[in-house]
């Protein structure tokens, strides 16, 4: 029994002595200016087994904010949150834009407790552990934009790489974007909603098309590809661009958990990733036929310029009844009965400038054929010289307004400048042509009469974007339909007398 007794007391002090070892060890995470052990002073027996070794291993986490590639130093209170997954360790920013912490073990994701106004950061990027304490987080400032983004033809355009904030205001909310890149490369468009908060959820709706047409539903759905968590799953949609080419649409919406008040803010951040090698061009470079001639000016004062098109309700129909090509002059003419119950023969003109009239009124064009996202490359032939021209001066004055109005050169833009690269039997057409295309013969209006090849230009470009026939095309989309043989006429009219 006293054996016993001498064994019992042997285990109770052994255990009370591991039970008194592990409370001395036990350290919570502070900031360092608060640990009575600080780094370096010699007074912490496991610096060596906690660091791993190393002179710069000093057992501090930290976190330095950064923005445009300069250390960022806040004006506002906001700290830095280490997360294990069970626990959320904070340090405020000094005025250095530096928060450090010692005492944690193990890997944590970082985030910031705040931003500053104007600027967001991507929440779900940074992560430490044991070997790699020191995170540098980046500060991105938001970047200004334009338009409404109520609806896929009143979109708010984005121009600039950089970081972006939509408010929303209501539940079930689209806001529409448009992204115009302007040259080749990989992109990516990333939402940075923080998984660790859980309680929102973005989505984005894309929508492929150019500035005059987008189908009437999405082209795909995403609710995925970024960082994601139980809840919150992050978009990213990537695209690689060859050159001015289409019109990159979508519609950003959300799903938040019931606890979640409006309003919400979802960040997404653009970003390029790099170059894009695109496939030599199997287009042939479409030259002019036309033997031009100057387009006539219209007095404003007795003439208005009619959009074709019989309005029938609330539809407008392109019916080609009347329609004919004149053997007098090669243009197309409009046989009809005016308001006045006369019968008269007009010329129909396709408006290739998107300007004002010379009355001032909006020229309301179908499609500006001198975006650099309209898509100019169809049916194996490139219409950009065709349409567009050759040289140019940058601005002109109108001959009958007086004012400054544009004019492009985007066939070269298209061969990044370099006149060495146009085929040489396409060389020795432009300079018959003087180097002329269609812009340069259109009148103050930016029209010009239909000949054969404009109207089957015409035809190629409706076919090829899809504008009518299937129910989703643009013109089925704005009250507009017609038969296949006639959508040709979509960007033509008329003068008419007032």
């Amino acid at each position: 029994m006293k054996r016993f007794l001498v064994i019992l007391m042997s285990f109770l002090a052994t255990v009370s002595t591991l039970f008194v070892s592990a409370c001395v060890t036990y350290k919570p995470a502070v900031p360092p200016d608060n640990n009575i052990n600080k780094p370096d002073d010699g007074n912490n027996p496991d610096d060596d087994d906690n660091n791993g070794g190393g002179e710069d291993n000093d057992g501090v986490f930290s976190v330095t904010l950064t923005c445009k590639g300069e250390t960022f130093r806040p004006n506002m209170e906001m700290s830095a949150k280490w997360n294990d997954g069970s626990q959320v360790h904070t340090a405020a920013f000094d005025s250095e834009g530096v928060a450090e912490i010692s005492g944690l073990d193990g890997e944590y994701t970082v985030t910031l407790s705040a931003v500053p106004d104007g600027y967001t950061y991507n929440a779900n990027k940074y992560t430490v552990d044991n070997e790699n304490r020191k995170a540098e987080i980046e500060l991105y400032e938001l970047t200004e934009y334009y338009g409404a983004g109520t609806g896929k033809y009143n979109s708010i355009i984005l121009t600039k790489l950089g970081a972006y904030r939509l408010t929303f205001t209501e539940a079930g909310q689209n806001i529409f974007c448009e992204y115009r890149p302007d040259k080749s490369g990989m992109y990516a468009i990333e939402s940075v909603v923080d998984v660790n908060s859980n309680e929102v959820n973005p989505r984005l709706d894309v929508y492929v098309g150019h500035g005059a047409w987008k189908p009437d539903r999405p082209n795909y759905s995403l609710n995925d590809g970024g960082v994601s968590s139980v809840f919150t799953k992050n978009f990213k949609y990537e695209v690689s661009v060859a050159g001015r080419g289409p019109v990159y649409s979508f519609a950003v919406k959300f799903d938040k958990r019931s606890h979640v008040e409006l309003p919400v803010d979802i960040d997404f951040i653009i970003t390029r990733d790099g170059d894009f090698e695109e496939e030599e061009s199997v287009y042939k470079v479409a030259v002019p036929q036309e033997e031009f001639k100057q387009t006539p000016e219209y007095s404003p004062f007795r003439y208005t310029f009619k959009k074709f098109g019989k309005v029938v309700g609330d539809k407008t129909i392109l019916d080609g009844t009347g329609v004919y090509l004149s053997p007098e002059d090669g243009y197309y003419h409009y046989a009809h009965i005016d308001k006045y119950g006369n019968s008269v023969d007009s010329i129909l003109y396709v408006r290739l400038l998107s300007e004002k009239t010379s009355s001032g009124d909006e020229s309301d064009s179908l499609v500006d054929f001198f975006n650099d996202n309209v898509r100019l490359r169809m049916d194996g032939k490139d219409y950009t010289y065709f349409i567009r021209g050759y040289e140019c001066t940058e601005y002109v004055n109108d001959s009958i307004t007086g004012q400054k109005k544009k004019k492009y050169s985007a066939y070269l833009d298209s061969l990044g400048g370099d006149v060495s690269l146009i085929p040489p039997d396409i060389s020795e057409k432009l300079k018959e042509l003087d180097y002329k295309s269609y812009i340069d013969y259109v009148n103050s209006d930016g029209l010009y009469a239909v000949t054969p090849e404009m109207k089957n230009f015409l035809y190629i470009y409706s076919d090829s974007s899809g504008f009518f026939g299937d129910g989703i095309g643009w013109g089925d989309s704005n009250g507009i339909s017609s038969s296949g043989k006639d959508q040709w006429l979509f960007a033509c009219g008329y003068y008419d007398a007032r």
